[in-house]
């Protein structure tokens, strides 16, 4: 199988970025959560909490959406479009999408694709996660998790922090735009790099 990253991979921008821009137009009160959204970033970046934990700040919004899978449904028809044109060249029925943004996002629009997907765990009426944000070596357990050792035939990202899933690929490849290249090799058998 073929294995894909999401956001800025096959589509080309966040889409968690884009849907709570959408969301905002119809609910700007969201913004009050700015404030504290700020103050753990900054957290993070001083490793004072996980990534997980900024990520649940991010997407207490969600609580507040009363209509959640009617406002995706709507998202993903005004956003399919942005789906890069050279993922459906090559599209097969049995890739995976694996994904950091939410399950609640993510796996609509892979349903309308017509493949499967992992993504994070977010209960979106307690904006908590259950399990850790699904980025990194998270993806690699959440892989094994559910295909074992199924092998991997390409794999394909925009960002080096997915280098775990890449050393499972028998082909890796880092996705800039529309540009495609190999995985750098140097990256590949470097075990002790730690991705941020």
């Amino acid at each position: 199988m073929n294995v894909y990253d999401f956001d800025k991979t096959i589509y080309w921008h966040d889409c968690a970025t884009h849907f709570y821009k959408y969301v905002l137009k119809s609910k700007p009160s969201l913004s009050k959560y700015w404030p504290k959204l700020l103050k753990d970033f900054l957290k993070f970046k001083l490793k004072r909490i996980t990534r997980t934990q900024l990520k649940e700040t991010l997407y207490q919004y969600v609580t507040h959406l009363d209509n959640l899978e009617e406002l995706v449904d709507d998202f993903w028809f005004h956003h399919e479009h942005l789906i890069k044109e050279w993922y459906f060249n090559q599209k097969q029925p049995d890739d995976l999408i694996i994904s950091a943004s939410p399950e609640f996002l993510i796996k609509p629009i892979c349903d309308r694709l017509g493949i499967r997907s992992i993504a994070s765990r977010l209960n979106p009426e307690t904006g908590t996660y259950d399990g850790l944000n699904c980025y990194g070596e998270e993806k690699v357990v959440r892989y094994k998790e559910e295909f074992n050792n199924t092998p991997i035939s390409e794999f394909y990202s925009d960002s080096l922090s997915d280098t775990p899933m890449a050393k499972l690929a028998a082909k890796a490849y880092v996705v800039e735009g529309q540009s495609i290249r190999e995985w750098p090799q140097e990256v590949l058998v470097d075990t002790e790099k730690r991705w941020d």
